[in-house]
């Protein structure tokens, strides 16, 4: 949630050793002014619904900078690469030397959007062939169980982290035995 008003000539700062989080699509609790909208863009068209909101542009053209940077990581959680505004931006990033480490269920799989039931196989996606050499880690397990309960996971994920600036490690917490 924006703690503060964002209007044309705010500015927009991130600190060292604070982890930015872009919600490109907005929050189901934010609404913009003046009709008092609610701001979450779903559906077809977003690059274009989001240009009508100064946040959601702002945000969009500081997550390009931000992964077009050099020495930068990018920790994707749960993301299918539906999205051309969002996959452009990453591809960008990774075409500059982004990092990547994803967190689904289908792991590295979830970037492969070529039909498997194609009698033809079709070819490499130019997303895909961009991406894959950046990927320096994934994990399909869910995020709380990599915090919470699978060591092996946690140390994998908390390798990603190894060499920035600044990391707060996170140990699995065992689980409380019933009695």
């Amino acid at each position: 949630m924006l703690r503060e008003a964002m209007t044309q000539d705010s500015k927009f700062i991130t600190h060292e050793n604070d982890q930015p989080i872009y919600k490109l699509h907005g929050s189901y609790n934010w609404f913009a002014e003046p009709k008092g909208e609610r701001l979450l863009v779903m559906g077809g068209n977003k690059t274009a619904s989001i240009g009508t909101f100064h946040v959601l542009a702002r945000y969009q053209a500081e997550f390009q900078a931000m992964l077009s940077q050099p020495d930068t990581y990018l920790m994707i959680i749960g993301y299918g690469f539906g999205d051309p505004h969002i996959n452009g931006a990453i591809q960008t990033g990774a075409n500059k030397g982004l990092r990547i480490l994803i967190v689904d269920t289908l792991g590295v799989d979830v970037i492969d959007k070529r039909n498997a039931r194609a009698q033809i196989p079709e070819p490499v996606i130019d997303l895909m062939q961009a991406l894959m050499p950046r990927i320096i880690g994934a994990s399909r397990r869910p995020v709380n169980e990599i915090i919470n309960s699978d060591a092996v996971e946690n140390e994998k994920v908390m390798r990603f982290f190894e060499g920035q600036a600044h990391v707060v490690r996170i140990l699995p917490q065992p689980t409380p035995q019933s009695q």
